[in-house]
């Protein structure tokens, strides 16, 4: 009675549907008769053993089709023979089990086998859908109920990309292992199921760090992936054309590997990196990324009374009026500076979480406090309320001479001679590189200082900001700051860091560590940046690889 009365209210479904044998139904009790209670569970086991092993089983006794049942008209069919089942085209092969009981405890459960490269798929689509493709101006976070967490095929490849490594002992193994590559199937450019770069790319990459010949090609679809591999089998054996490779994503390099010992630093920038979007693509992406964001909107509610940072930094898709009011938001120190604090440590975590850990660290001016939380001197909630501490006392500096920053491309020795020379207060705010630095200071002897360099033939450009940072004009904020700082929970670093204020790692232990901390961070703003030193420093200590951890400049 039971089985033929779903197999009437499935026809009755199904009528007109494609009628012939492509689904098949069966029901356990045909071997093991009928166990009440148990019935339900029987047929689950019969369902998983036939996705296991690729078979679809017969029903035991089935001879005469049920006349009531219009068979040609329906997609079902009883199975007399064991038969391979092969998956359909576009997914794994599915299996549902109906257990209806006279009472009304009825129950369905719908399994499918498991396909590697669909469900990697289908786990990174799901991943994607979690997070907004845009969020309205009246939102305070992108992670409020009113976000729309939904992206369309385009936007999913709009943060499509691949990286894929190969080494050889020489430039023809190169081409060869490049000649070689196959990917079967639909890609990802055409069908949402299809092949994605990231898996395809790595399941293929052939390195070794001992080959002389070491390649890395990126991409951000398959079209462009082609385009490149194309370009790369044309160009590897002139030498000559390798820098037009790197241009196109392509780098190649027939120079020593770096020794198993060599160290990693991480660098994190600060203020003037900023801008609108930052992190947006990698957030719709990544969820260690998501999780940083979601984390800073918890803590700057409360600092900004009732604000997000993500309400106004993760946007796209902005009309010209609401690109003009995040931006302006954004220049105001107390929102740029955790704003960047939030994104150095976003693209922090991102990096963690592919294995991507720094053996010492050092951020420029704001950038420090990125440093400090990846140390494991400050936290993040710290940090943030720390950072946005500070921009809001740097900003609300009162003075008649709030002073000038220019950037001036200059050996140190020169801009040393000139500054000496130069009369009033103007001083090397950040010693960024030996022939770059920025100096800060009074107005009109700023403007002295960048005349002086400019008739000796160096270049200057004058820097868009409300005050002369890392200089004395700040120092009326150093105070309020490191009285907010004594509040933070400050602790040992757990990996060296170097610090602004002195170029010299900060102390890993000792008797107090929010005294050395402090003895070091709480006049950094009104310091000069010594991050030639810290390079220096690090390099000393064996560091090899610096990477910048932060948003690029637009």
């Amino acid at each position: 009675m039971g089985d033929a009365t779903e197999l009437s209210s499935l026809s009755t479904l199904w009528t007109g549907y494609s009628g012939g044998d492509h689904v098949a139904v069966g029901s356990i009790k045909s071997q093991i008769g009928h166990l009440k209670a148990a019935a339900g569970i029987a047929g689950v086991m019969k369902a998983v053993l036939a996705l296991h092993n690729n078979t679809i089983p017969p029903s035991a006794g089935f001879e005469t089709p049920n006349p009531t049942v219009e068979w040609s008209n329906i997609p079902f069919y009883v199975p007399t023979q064991q038969t391979q089942w092969d998956a359909p085209k576009n997914h794994p092969r599915r299996a549902g089990i109906s257990s209806f009981g006279f009472g009304g405890t009825n129950f369905h459960i719908a399994l499918e086998a498991y396909d590697a490269q669909y469900h990697d798929n289908l786990v990174a689509s799901w991943s994607s859908q979690q997070v907004l493709a845009n969020t309205t101006p009246s939102a305070k976070s992108i992670f409020d109920a009113t976000a729309k967490p939904s992206m369309t095929h385009d936007e999913l490849k709009s943060i499509e990309g691949g990286l894929l490594l190969i080494s050889a002992t020489n430039i023809d193994g190169l081409v060869t292992k490049l000649k070689n590559l196959s990917f079967e199937g639909p890609s990802f450019d055409e069908d949402p199921c299809g092949r994605r770069l990231s898996k395809e790319l790595y399941d293929a990459s052939q390195f070794s760090t001992s080959d002389s010949h070491r390649m890395a090609l990126v991409a951000t679809s398959w079209a462009e992936f082609d385009k490149r591999v194309g370009l790369a089998i044309k160009a590897l054996d002139d030498k000559a054309k390798w820098g037009f490779l790197q241009s196109q994503g392509v780098l190649v390099t027939d120079e020593p590997a770096l020794p198993n010992d060599a160290k990693i630093a991480h660098m994190y920038p600060g203020q003037g990196s900023q801008y609108v979007g930052m992190t947006f693509d990698l957030f719709k992406r990544y969820t260690a990324v998501q999780k940083v964001w979601e984390k800073s909107d918890q803590t700057m509610v409360d600092v900004l009374d009732g604000e997000t940072l993500s309400s106004f930094v993760l946007r796209n898709n902005l009309t010209k009026e609401e690109l003009v009011e995040s931006e302006h938001k954004l220049k105001q120190t107390e929102y740029t500076q955790p704003a960047m604090l939030t994104a150095d440590l976003a693209i922090e975590r991102l990096l963690n979480a592919h294995g991507q850990n720094p053996d010492m660290v050092a951020g420029h001016s704001l950038g420090e406090y990125a440093a400090l939380m990846s140390s494991g001197i400050l936290n993040m909630d710290g940090a943030l309320r720390a950072s946005a501490a500070r921009g809001t006392e740097m900003g609300s500096v009162e003075i008649d001479d709030k002073g000038l920053m220019a950037s001036v491309t200059a050996p140190y020795s020169a801009v040393a001679k000139v500054l000496d020379e130069t009369d009033g207060y103007v001083i090397a705010a950040n010693k960024n590189s030996p022939k770059m630095t920025v100096i800060a200071g009074e107005t009109a002897p700023v403007k002295a200082a960048m005349s002086a360099f400019e008739a000796q033939g160096f270049s200057t450009t004058q820097l868009a900001t409300s005050h002369a940072f890392h200089s004395r004009i700040v120092a009326p904020a150093n105070e309020p700051l490191r009285r907010f700082l004594e509040t933070l929970e400050i602790k040992w670093p757990k990996i060296p860091i170097t610090a602004n204020y002195d170029g010299e790692f900060y102390a890993m232990d000792g008797d107090d560590a929010k005294s050395a901390v402090l003895e070091k961070l709480a006049p950094q703003m009104a310091s000069s940046v010594e991050w030639t030193a810290q390079m220096e420093r690090m390099y000393e200590s064996g560091a090899r690889v610096f990477i910048e951890v932060g948003p690029s400049v637009h």
